[in-house]
């Protein structure tokens, strides 16, 4: 539910990367809202929490994150990749020829981005909120990116959608 943080408390007794499912339901994305749960040696996820309170990358495979940066890659995803992959994934919702997506839950970026400018597209992603496509109502795109990808993830994703669904 937009505004609405949910958590619980489990005991992992196994390590490995476990799917988490959406345990309301909340509305019309409820079907798409899948995370991963990386469980991963103390001595590991305590370097990721340092690397993460000094800023720095370097990670347990995204343990406990929600955002593309969150990953045991050092070098920078490029938008294309970013599109696929970053959790929840935009092509689980949005159909973007270029990238292989198809689905229906938000806009078509195909049809949606045609003339838009990057500053647009940015504000989609940061502020989903903030001017939506014809025939969609809001609450369904989650409202946090802006915080759980970094600049330059946001920068990647922006120029990519430019380049393959405004012209």
């Amino acid at each position: 539910m937009p505004g609405i943080t949910t958590g619980f408390r489990l005991t992992p007794t196994k390590l490995g990367v476990f799917p988490v499912l959406c345990a309301e339901l909340c509305g019309l994305g409820h079907s798409v809202m899948r995370q991963s749960a990386h469980v991963v040696p103390r001595a590991e996820f305590d370097k990721w929490l340092a690397d993460k309170q000094a800023g720095g990358q370097a990670g347990a495979g995204g343990a406990g994150g929600a955002g593309a940066g969150n990953t045991a890659d050092t070098e920078p995803k490029d938008g294309k990749a970013l599109f696929n992959e970053v959790e929840p994934k935009c092509a689980s919702c949005h159909t973007l020829s270029d990238a292989g997506a198809d689905a229906t839950i938000g806009p078509n970026l195909d049809e949606s981005l045609k003339g838009k400018d990057a500053a647009y597209i940015e504000t989609g992603i940061k502020d989903p909120e903030a001017e939506l496509a014809d025939g969609f109502s809001g609450g369904i795109m989650p409202p946090n990116f802006g915080q759980t990808l970094k600049p330059e993830e946001i920068k990647a994703l922006t120029d990519y959608l430019v380049e393959v669904a405004t012209k």
